[in-house]
């Protein structure tokens, strides 16, 4: 009786730990990444394709920055400007740009997978946006990146260690199981 008791507390000891390693690789991945979030008005078709309009509208009115603070730093400053740029693309329709914390679930993008988290986020919404939504990072920029070495490479200048890339370049079962676990803490604390 006592060993299945010391082994069920030695158990949650472990999976603890395990957890707290894995929301401090996250919150290390959040402080140097600013996620990317365009809402469409609606699902229909013409409101998609607007949709990516505005998110190309959106990227090709950011310069390339050095920092993550360098990156918060234009994006606020030029929030007015983005808002402008948006609309236009949107040939008029009201699009809410905010740069705000949002929470994100576990993402996965053809080269990479990104922890559900809390992260800095450029966030367009379109109209009353209800629409499907688009997402991925402007610091450092990832989405660009069509190639593993090319994101490798974004990934490196955005600050990232060899750690963080392998893990979210990594797609192993044992992290898919992870962030599985981190969500589901998420969700007990939200």
């Amino acid at each position: 009786m006592r060993k299945t008791m010391l082994g069920i507390c030695l158990f949650f000891v472990a999976t603890a730990l395990l957890v707290c390693g894995i929301a401090a690789q996250q919150q290390s991945l959040a402080e140097k990444t600013i996620r990317f979030h365009v809402v469409a008005a609606t699902d229909s078709a013409e409101d998609q394709a607007q949709k990516l309009r505005v998110r190309d509208a959106l990227l090709a009115a950011m310069p390339s920055w050095r920092s993550r603070e360098e990156a918060a730093a234009w994006l606020r400053e030029n929030r007015a400007a983005l808002q402008a740029a948006a609309e236009t693309a949107s040939d008029g329709r009201p699009v809410a740009v905010t740069l705000t914390e949002e929470a994100y679930p576990t993402r996965d993008y053809p080269t990479f997978r990104l922890p559900a988290g809390q992260y800095l986020s450029l966030r367009a919404v379109i109209g009353e946006g209800r629409g499907h939504n688009w997402w991925c990072c402007v610091y450092p920029s990832l989405c660009a990146a069509a190639s593993e070495d090319a994101f490798a490479a974004a990934a490196v200048s955005g600050g990232f260690t060899q750690d963080e890339i392998t893990l979210i370049t990594d797609d192993t079962a044992e992290i898919t199981v992870k962030f599985k676990i981190l969500e589901w803490l998420s969700a007990l604390r939200g």
